[in-house]
């Protein structure tokens, strides 16, 4: 009998499927585990590593690793420690800036880390911890940071020499202090409106002077702190607006904001209800500095941990498990992937060594590398870049130690019953390597079937001989850490010639030709 080829190579192939809705002839997979998409091929997956060597007790999404310019910390869900070059820690006592007491750390949901060189901050919703720049001229000890529960502030980023924050618990934020200072500001500057002694609430955003160094002391304790140095007064604070050094914004419709985080000139304001961008201060001399505004997307994102940043672009899942891309020309770009998606508390992390994202929950995780998505057995809480070494801390899911392909249904454009005599493999290490093929009838059978697994030999063929309809091509690494695929090759023959008009394809998903 006559037999066809159809070969599928793997630069085609773009990682798991971006649709559901993607069911048949399509270069996507519908499994891609323990392995790299890359714009040539499918590569191995590389593991990021535990510079504590597994003797930290990782429960997702804690702890975190964050390293900045001045200082490696290990933040848990209520304490940080400082870590030093050869991965020794050190627990910091915090203390309340206000009475200089030791004071516990609010739990909260995953932290949102600012550096500033000698400052740092630490917000995960509940409460802000952080060092000022002036804890040295204060004489404050090296191994202390300030705890602050009160005002209650969601998230918090540096941008162009500020730091910004946003989200804020209006029953958790003013003082008596505050009011006299709403009030001369109504007086002074008509167009703020807006300006009432109940604001900020959790739609608005917050932007300090430039440095940020002062940043949050006067906000948390503008009376009563025992540091005098920072200590504002109702005058300090409005000279601080006539100079442009700071001030705040509300962003009607954006529901909650719950992330906010530099892109280029802009920095994004991600809400419960819709996502914002605002652009670098720019224009009024006789006001307080101010950023222009606009909404990028009426959809809120689906949690704290749900955004990626990476220099160039941002990745966020929206509140419907749908992944989006945003450029600092802030074109927005819908990848999809609701299918995979995570959909409980989620941490995404971008690897600056290798320009790739990670996406995990407590059930699942993913690479998002330049060619697609795939999955992979680590869920990561965070990942840090250190003498060009990817580190990070992860949960072991255990799900499945084996590199596995499954491509999406193919049915070589002939609706009739056709089988699959051999599948031939390009591909390089993997160990041990096997193949099967899912197959169906009927386009009414909704479940697959499976046909036992059959060695590959050592020139890359396996002969699981099958009929069907419809078919997947199943491939199993015992060494995912080795695996390359180059590409996949179907060799097949027609078993009903009612169906078959002229020579067969040279694709699974393509133009038709006889081999």
């Amino acid at each position: 009998m006559r037999e066809f080829t159809g070969i599928l190579r793997s630069a085609d192939m773009k990682g798991l499927r971006s649709s559901p809705l993607q069911v048949r002839n399509v270069p996507y997979l519908f499994q891609a585990h323990n392995v790299r998409i890359e714009e040539h091929g499918i590569r191995p997956f590389e593991p990021v590593i535990d510079p504590f060597n597994d003797t930290l007790d990782v429960v997702f999404p804690f702890p975190q690793l964050f390293h900045g310019d001045k200082v490696t910390l290990l933040a848990d869900e209520q304490q940080i420690q400082l870590v030093n070059d050869t991965w020794d820690t050190e627990v910091l006592v915090t203390v309340d800036p206000a009475t200089l007491r030791p004071t516990a750390i609010q739990p909260g949901g995953v932290w949102h880390f600012v550096d500033l060189f000698d400052a740092w901050y630490l917000f995960n919703g509940s409460c802000v911890v952080f060092k000022t720049g002036f804890d040295n001229e204060l004489q404050r000890p090296r191994n202390e940071a300030y705890v602050a529960n009160l005002p209650t502030i969601t998230t918090g980023c540096k941008h162009r020499g500020r730091i910004v924050t946003g989200g804020f618990d209006r029953q958790n934020f003013w003082n008596y202090m505050w009011t006299d200072i709403f009030d001369e500001w109504r007086d002074k500057f008509q167009w703020m409106d807006w300006l009432d002694a109940s604001a900020p609430d959790d739609n608005f955003v917050v932007w300090s002077s430039i440095g940020g160094g002062d940043f949050p002391l006067w906000l948390i304790y503008p009376f009563d702190s025992n540091n005098a140095r920072l200590k504002p007064t109702a005058a300090s604070v409005i000279e601080r607006i006539k100079r442009n050094e700071f001030g705040w914004m509300p962003l009607e419709n954006s529901g909650n904001i719950l992330r906010v985080a530099p892109l280029g000139k802009h920095f994004i304001a991600y809400g419960t209800q819709g996502i914002y961008a605002l652009s670098a201060p720019a224009g009024r001399t006789d006001v307080a500095d101010t950023y222009g505004k606009h909404m990028l997307k009426a959809i809120g994102i689906l949690d704290r941990g749900s955004v990626g940043v990476s220099k160039d672009r941002h990745i966020f899942i929206d509140a419907k498990l749908r992944l989006w891309s945003i450029d600092p020309e802030l074109r927005l770009q819908e990848l999809d992937y609701r299918e995979w998606m995570p959909d409980s508390e989620t941490v995404i992390t971008y690897d600056d060594n290798t320009d790739r994202f990670f996406l995990s929950d407590s059930d699942g995780a993913y690479l998002l590398d330049i060619g697609g998505l795939s999955s992979h057995n680590q869920a990561i809480t965070s990942t840090i870049e250190k003498d060009g070494i990817t580190y990070g801390l992860f949960e072991d899911l255990d799900i499945d130690d084996n590199a596995m392909l499954v491509t999406t249904g193919f049915d070589l454009q002939v609706r009739g019953i056709k089988t699959i005599t051999s599948i031939v493999l390009g591909l390089v290490g993997g160990g041990t390597i096997s193949v099967a093929v899912d197959y169906r009838y009927t386009d009414d059978d909704k479940t697959w079937s499976r046909t036992a697994w059959h060695p590959v030999n050592r020139e890359g063929i396996a002969h699981p001989r099958i009929a069907g309809t419809d078919f997947r091509v199943v491939v199993r690494a015992s060494d995912y850490t080795t695996f390359e695929l180059d590409y996949i090759q179907v060799k097949w023959q027609s078993s009903d010639k009612r169906s078959l008009r002229g020579p067969g394809p040279t694709s699974l998903y393509g133009s038709q030709n006889a081999l």
